[in-house]
């Protein structure tokens, strides 16, 4: 006997939740070809199209469970998102308001308009619309992360460095924040500072090669070129491939008199990117003063 829509439904539901997005799309199809005015399934299909970067279909299916059903916030929800990452700004704008007066508890919905609001420029309404939502969810890392980011898009360093501060406290595994945090602080020449985050956030995500790069430009700022010597070799163990921080190493092997190993670093640099123009400028001024 064939499932009825709502079992069907329900099935493609456990599925995606489950991570088997291409079984909860067959899934999700079936329920349709059951019952094709079944707005839900509309809606989780154009969901799962969103999540897998396909945005023009997940436009056009959220926009068809929102004809069904106009009162649902969750569709718009997932409509600004498409039309966000569509690069469709005002429009997702429009749409995440719309969705935010069907539900303005929801910290989804709020963060979400937020962050258009942020992309379109006007920061200082999503500021408040973050704030709103950090005073509602205290102990939500990404709203906290959210907020300040737009402090610091603000200027509002101080209050940007201490919501980064919460964030990381409440999500203790994720390694962006500290990264953000320290790059704020090297900004700002607080190197030390800077220096300690980076060496946090390394903690936390040990094979991230970025982090050691990052942390390798912090100790080049300063001049400190051992370790940014250290830092950098630690990165291309983990990317060997990053022209970047070839011809970084280089420099700084350069800056200790040890001119072999630099020359041979710059020239993995254009061994992998043979138009790099930092490390053909830095590997010709080494061959003129040999």
């Amino acid at each position: 006997m064939a499932l009825k829509p709502k079992a069907l439904f329900k099935k493609a539901a456990y599925a995606h939740e489950s991570g088997k997005w291409a079984e909860a799309e067959r899934l999700y199809k079936d329920t349709l070809k059951a019952d094709p005015q079944h707005a839900d399934a509309l809606h989780m299909l154009g969901y799962l199209a969103y999540q897998n970067g396909r945005n023009d279909i997940a436009v056009d299916l959220a926009n068809r469970a929102i004809n069904i059903d106009p009162r649902r916030p969750s569709y718009h929800n997932t409509l600004g998102g498409a039309l966000l990452a569509q690069g469709q700004v005002d429009d997702a704008v429009m749409v995440y308001r719309r969705a935010f007066v069907m539900a303005p508890g929801s910290i989804e919905v709020a963060n979400n308009l937020g962050n258009a609001l942020q992309v379109k420029g006007q920061l200082n309404e999503a500021g408040q619309i973050y704030q709103v939502v950090a005073n509602a969810a205290p102990t939500n890392g990404d709203v906290l992360y959210n907020l300040g980011y737009n402090m610091m898009l603000q200027g509002d360093t101080d209050g940007a460095l201490a919501q980064f501060e919460r964030a990381a406290a409440v999500k203790p595994k994720d390694a962006l924040i500290l990264n953000t945090m320290a790059a704020l602080l090297h900004r700002l020449g607080r190197i030390d500072e800077a220096v300690a985050t980076y060496q946090r956030a390394i903690e936390r995500s040990p094979e991230t090669a970025t982090l050691h790069k990052n942390l390798g430009v912090t100790f080049h700022t300063a001049g400190r070129w051992p370790e940014a010597e250290a830092a950098y070799a630690a990165a291309l163990a983990l990317d060997p491939k990053d022209a970047d921080a070839q011809d970084s190493l280089g420099y700084a092997l350069q800056m200790q008199g040890r001119n072999d190993e630099a020359a041979a670093a710059y020239d993995r640099a254009l061994a992998i990117d043979p138009t790099h123009a930092k490390a053909r400028a830095n590997r010709d001024t080494l061959a003129g003063q040999a």
